[in-house]
């Protein structure tokens, strides 16, 4: 019940888009998730058919492709209150991302952990510490 009075907030249309910036864990290298669209699936408005479309970014890691990466996936509710996740479109990248308990589903997002596919094998990082930039 708690989940669904909090999701209400979303109830009359898409959230603007939000950006959060915080740091990589154990480093000071900068990371960042993008919440682009927040909306219902078939815009029933249950807490099941939640999904945000959002893009996490990592900069300044030796094992990107790039110096600064973008990985794009559409997020669900999981298996806690607070915590989202979705699989990226090569089915290979993963991402959770963890709101803040009790409030609106990502008005408050505070880390997010992505395991993404590099050449043969996979890595992972966690960005922590994400606070609104618009605050």
């Amino acid at each position: 019940m708690k989940v669904f009075l909090s999701l209400l907030v979303f109830s009359s249309g898409a959230l603007a888009q939000t950006e959060f910036t915080g740091n990589i864990r154990g480093t000071n290298k900068p990371c960042a998730l993008q919440v682009q669209q927040v909306y219902y699936v078939d815009n029933i408005e249950k807490p099941e058919n939640l999904r945000a479309d959002v893009k996490a970014s990592l900069q300044n890691d030796e094992h990107l492709v790039s110096n600064a990466e973008e990985f794009f996936f559409t997020l669900r509710p999981a298996s806690r209150a607070n915590l989202f996740s979705g699989t990226a479109e090569n089915k290979k990248d993963q991402l959770n991302v963890f709101t803040k308990e009790g409030a609106p589903a990502f008005e408050s997002v505070v880390s997010y952990a992505l395991k993404w596919w590099h050449v043969n094998h996979f890595h992972s990082a966690q960005c922590v510490n994400l606070k609104n930039v618009q605050e």
